[in-house]
């Protein structure tokens, strides 16, 4: 696979995405903008969620059942809770292919260099975003996950350490404590 121009096509994706969001969210409070990919590096897709968002899916949630400081801070850090989930996804479709091309030829042992090209490339296509819309995305958290992964909160952090200025970093490692403790 030529890592540079998957890397290339990634970044040109996540800007098309991010460039789709903005009519999306019109006067929202954009806070959390993520990649998300598999543990084998297949179905990459964009996810994104506002404060108002997240009021909407806590009310709803709430609605139906008591919710937790847990089930609070579910809502507002896994993506799959977000109110812009997969938006854009057609915009990824080239990297999806390049991908799904070669993944099958992979051997087991290579599998895990492969997906570290795939999320270092994901962690340079939001590192360029975030330098070409500072301004916009100054109080935003950008990081990379893996659905469904066990090392999905690993990435997460190492992404948003690579991605985000320190105070927002250290904000986000702090999202699964207990305010109460």
């Amino acid at each position: 696979m030529d890592w540079t121009a998957f890397e290339t096509d990634m970044k040109e994706a996540t800007f098309a995405a991010f460039t789709r969001l903005a009519p999306l969210i019109e006067d929202e409070a954009l806070y959390a903008f993520c990649l998300q990919t598999t543990d084998d590096g297949w179905g990459i897709g964009p996810f994104a969620n506002t404060r108002e968002g997240l009021v909407v899916q806590t009310e709803k949630l709430a609605a139906l059942m008591t919710i937790s400081p847990h089930t609070e801070r579910t809502l507002a850090w896994s993506p799959d809770e977000w109110r812009y989930v997969g938006f854009a996804g057609d915009a990824f479709m080239k990297v999806n292919q390049q991908v799904m091309q070669v993944a099958d030829g992979i051997p087991d042992a290579d599998m895990p260099s492969h997906v570290e090209h795939i999320t270092d490339a994901i962690i340079a296509a939001l590192q360029q975003l975030r330098a070409r819309h500072s301004d916009v995305l100054d109080r935003v958290t950008l990081f990379v996950t893996m659905s469904d992964s066990d090392d999905a909160e690993a990435l997460e952090n190492a992404s948003s350490e690579s991605l985000n200025p320190p105070d927002l970093h250290r904000a986000f490692l702090q999202r699964w404590a207990d305010p109460a403790n």
